[in-house]
């Protein structure tokens, strides 16, 4: 049962709460986002916990999305429900901002009211809500730069490859109006890492939490089938005929998909409402990959001076040389000490800047290709007063996310459209694989 549902903004502002039950107070709503602001981008779990109190939370469009329960959830699900709360408020509001928030509070409030009643969740369905908020939205106009592009991907289908949404225009503009980009299906594999990695390279812990959304834009509502690969292995699920096969441990349904032949041919069949909808979600953590993303060596040396440190890091790029990565983040916590720095890059466009008030360096780099290495020198000057100075380095936490790659191999064959209505028109079928980021971090 859920007790305070929030959205808070990235300086730390409680934009908008809702209380459901009095079992938590607000206090605590407080010392979870102090927790989320003060530590390390991407140093924590999605789930935070406190005196038997746990936070769930997900951080999109510099917002972060807070759920804080008594109950311990089962994680997906608690994701989940927040990425459709998020859902949710694009297609009512368009563009997620800090100030469409503020400019929506009276719609986002009713639509907190509907979707939990006294701490229980009891629909995120857009057909369902928009019979039941009357208010209507105040939509940010704000221009989006998109880099798209589309090409023919595995099996015949075309790919679409960006980092924003496809339309910033609100799905819902009020309870009898709608918008749509018809005749067009998009469906995203989107995949968030949680790795973390020994000083010697050794994964310690990995989990990949994914999920394949599906938006519909044609009117009629066609039943869509998927086709996902063949050699899929799922542990709560008794096929297992292909013992080198792409192997889940968790896989759960949204009720709009029928899942009849799932076990003969590893397809289903979606009927999907309006709006975004999460069809699949899965998770995978006892086989770890093949190759994850991102590997890191570092070396650390005292100079000549004994007051400076020289701080050595290698960044590999393990996707597939076909396959880059935009505006990969390093964050490096650093001593107390250290007064200032200085910097040599292997590679163009690197930048490298110090936080003092969080006692870190940020080390940007803005493309990096598949099998690529990237290079860090970095001395921190007057940086080693004592032996706990180099405890103080560390760990490494790493933000990135991947168009067009997913670190479980999960694919889709074929997207088809039932489209005996409308037989005679052009669909237009999008699919984008995007691999982001959730708590990737090194030891140094």
């Amino acid at each position: 049962m859920i007790s305070i549902l929030s959205i808070i903004s990235s300086k730390g502002d409680i934009l908008i709460w809702e209380k459901y039950r009095r079992d938590v107070s607000k206090e605590k709503l407080n010392h979870f986002t102090y927790i989320l602001l003060k530590s390390p981008v991407g140093s924590l779990p999605p789930t935070l916990e406190d005196d038997g109190i746990y936070c769930y939370y997900i951080k999109k469009d510099k917002l972060y999305f807070m759920m804080i329960t008594k109950t311990k959830m089962f994680e997906l699900i608690a994701v989940e429900f927040l990425d459709k709360f998020y859902g949710l408020l694009g297609d009512f509001c368009g563009l997620i901002t800090e100030d469409t928030v503020c400019k929506n509070q009276a719609l986002i409030f009713e639509l907190m009211t509907e979707i939990i009643d006294f701490g229980h969740i009891q629909t995120t369905s857009l057909n369902q809500l928009r019979h039941f908020i009357y208010s209507d939205p105040v939509v940010i106009r704000k221009s989006l730069e998109r880099n798209i592009s589309r090409k023919s991907g595995p099996f015949g289908l075309e790919q679409i490859s960006t980092s924003s949404n496809a339309s910033n225009r609100p799905l819902v503009k009020s309870r009898s109006h709608q918008e749509l980009r018809e005749n067009e299906v998009f469906v995203d594999i989107i995949e968030r890492l949680i790795v973390h990695m020994n000083s010697d390279g050794s994964v310690f812990s990995f989990q990949v939490n994914g999920c394949i959304q599906l938006k519909s834009f044609i009117y009629f509502n066609p039943d869509i089938r998927l086709g996902l690969n063949e050699d899929l292995i799922v542990k709560n699920y008794s096929r297992d005929a292909y013992a080198t096969g792409i192997y889940l441990d968790q896989l759960n349904f949204h009720e709009c998909v029928n899942t009849e032949n799932f076990e003969k041919n590893r397809t289903i069949v979606i009927h999907p409402p309006q709006g975004s909808v999460s069809v699949m979600t899965y998770q995978m953590e006892t086989i770890l990959p093949s190759s994850i993303p991102f590997h890191l060596t570092s070396l650390i040396e005292e100079s000549a001076n004994g007051k400076d440190l020289d701080l050595l890091l290698k960044l590999n790029c393990n996707i597939p040389a076909d396959r880059e990565t935009l505006s990969v983040v390093v964050h490096i916590p650093i001593p107390s000490a250290m007064k200032s720095f200085m910097q040599q890059f292997s590679m163009t466009e690197n930048t490298a800047e110090f936080v003092p008030t969080e006692r870190k360096l940020i080390w940007k780099i803005k493309k990096m290709s598949g099998q690529s290495e990237a290079v860090a020198r970095f001395k921190l000057i007057e940086a080693y007063q004592s032996t706990a100075s180099r405890l103080q380095l560390g760990p490494v936490a790493i933000e990135f996310e991947i168009s067009n790659f997913v670190c479980s191999g999960l694919k889709i064959r074929f997207l088809s459209v039932n489209d005996h209505r409308q037989a005679s028109t052009q669909i237009h079928r999008w699919v984008r694989y995007v691999t982001l980021s959730d708590s990737y971090i090194f030891k140094i």
